[in-house]
């Protein structure tokens, strides 16, 4: 009934797919329910009796399509693909016009790492979040382009030739001046309660594990730069 179709559009349970006959329609309150399906974009057939007497739906949208009785199950499906693939790609083009993280944060990036793949791996997940990099092969490096860059972030590998991760993190925290120092973020294989020891001794902020993930990256930028609070550190689950 439409009373029943109402009470679930006003319950946040939107349906993924609404078949609306033609009759519901006609009863009181049924226009109302059509405009409702019509304003969320939900994917909808409204189902229509042939013959000059069948509902004018009005302005047709790229969610709302209409279907003659009585149903025949190609033209059904052909008409649920259809606009599955329209709300689908409206879907798509959303998300392309989404803003991304720098965006947001907008932040200067030094990548510490002398893996090859890790640096590639790394630098598209960046690149991904809308931030372009710099890139130093161990810490010798690292320290170096410290030194000579203003960086608000440090993405620095713990285990690298020549000069590890934690002694250039010590060497930034004791060569840069207040006002010149990035949040550090250390990448390390293990997540374990030495390493965070060692993190936090050498003057990092947080840390995430290897591989490094998108979503855990984007997540320790948000932590690190939008003032969450809690500790700079995560403490590993138990």
């Amino acid at each position: 009934s439409v009373n029943e179709a109402a009470q679930l559009m006003q319950s946040g349970r939107a349906p993924s797919l609404v078949l609306l006959d033609e009759d519901i329609i006609r009863q009181p309150g049924g226009e109302a329910l059509l405009e409702a399906v019509r304003e969320r974009d939900l994917p909808t057939l409204v189902l229509l009796s042939p013959g000059p007497e069948a509902w004018d739906i009005g302005k047709p949208t790229p969610h709302l399509n209409t279907i003659y009785k009585p149903l025949r199950t190609p033209t059904l499906i052909r008409r649920i693909h259809g606009l599955f693939q329209i709300t689908e790609q409206a879907t798509l083009a959303r998300t392309a016009k989404r803003s991304k993280l720098a965006d947001e944060l907008p932040l200067r990036v030094l990548l510490v790492e002398d893996n090859l793949v890790n640096q590639k791996v790394a630098v598209r997940f960046l690149e991904r979040l809308g931030y372009k990099s710099d890139v130093a092969n161990n810490g010798v490096e690292g320290l170096a382009a410290a030194e000579a860059n203003d960086y608000d972030l440090v993405l620095m590998d713990v285990q690298m030739p020549e000069m590890d991760g934690f002694t250039a993190s010590r060497e930034i925290r004791r060569r840069l001046g207040a006002d010149h120092q990035p949040k550090i973020v250390a990448l390390t294989a293990n997540a374990l309660q030495g390493d965070r020891e060692q993190c936090i001794e050498a003057g990092m902020d947080d840390y995430i594990t290897k591989p490094v993930k998108l979503h855990e990256l984007g997540e320790v930028i948000q932590r690190q730069f939008m003032n969450t609070p809690g500790s700079s550190v995560p403490v590993e689950n138990a």
